[in-house]
């Protein structure tokens, strides 16, 4: 079983949270990129949350109030869960200079299986999905959820495998940021002392989202986010790791562009 540890907040510290039964506020569900599994291969399990309008679940970065789903996968004997790829959320930010990183309407995690080359051709595999949640409007209700799917492991009689589920993978994989590439972006990034500088001579607007191992933010309310070419965003500790995503919004575009980023620590200048 897979296990995605949570440091979960007192839930003092959390928006009012209601203890009253009512339906859920968001359903769990999950699906495959193959109708079938192919031994010694990877194959990609979509963990989607459809979230009702209004409401808003957690990203797993660095929030003033809430947490992220957990998820615990249960996968057959040699079958591995690989690092869970969460998409870009977006800034949240309540009365009270209370900031969150939070997915509005739906958001599918995207987690790699790895199938054991031992796997049994024609055999029929078993993947389920638990979880847990807190979801919120003016007040937050934890739910939880359990789901599951069948799939079987392809016979060489088969002939290859046939994709699924294509496009809700196509606009999954759309909401990944991608890994940055100073040699292949016109995004330029840099930690200057206690600062993490940011520029894209195309940018109408950038923001920053802080990663769950990134050195906390100076007032991130104000600083993480800017109109324009550049932002800097001031650091409580110089030389920190900083490890987030960084989101860039062209001008004339409609849809943001997201880099994932991990700058290790470094001698404070």
């Amino acid at each position: 079983m897979i296990h995605t540890a949570l440091s979960i907040l007192a839930l003092t510290m959390l928006p009012s949270c209601s203890p009253r039964q009512e339906e859920p506020h968001t359903k769990l569900s999950v699906f495959l990129d193959s109708t079938q599994l192919q031994p010694g291969q990877t194959a990609h399990l979509g963990v989607h949350f459809e979230i009702e309008k209004g409401w808003h679940i957690y990203w797993d970065g660095l929030n003033d109030t809430g947490f992220p789903p957990s998820l615990d996968i249960t996968l057959p004997e040699g079958f591995t869960a690989g690092t869970p790829l969460w998409p870009a959320p977006k800034r949240y930010v309540a009365p009270g200079d209370i900031l969150d990183h939070v997915y509005e309407d739906s958001a599918t995690i995207i987690v790699p299986i790895l199938v054991p080359a031992t796997a049994s051709p024609g055999s029929s595999v078993t993947i389920r999905v638990e979880s847990s949640w807190l979801v919120c409007q003016e007040a937050c209700i934890p739910e939880k959820g359990a789901t599951s799917l069948t799939a079987t492991v392809r016979t060489p009689a088969d002939g290859p495998a046939t994709p699924a589920n294509t496009d809700r993978f196509t606009a999954a994989r759309a909401r990944l940021p991608i890994p940055f590439d100073a040699a292949k972006h016109r995004v330029k990034v840099k930690v200057v002392a206690d600062r993490l500088e940011i520029t894209s001579p195309d940018a109408a607007r950038l923001a920053f989202f802080p990663g769950p191992e990134c050195t906390p933010l100076v007032d991130p309310v104000r600083t993480a986010e800017s109109k324009g070419a550049s932002l800097t965003v001031p650091l409580e500790s110089a030389g920190a790791r900083v490890q987030g995503i960084i989101e860039v919004l062209n001008k004339g575009a409609t849809k943001p562009e997201w880099y994932q980023i991990d700058l290790p620590p470094r001698k404070a200048e």
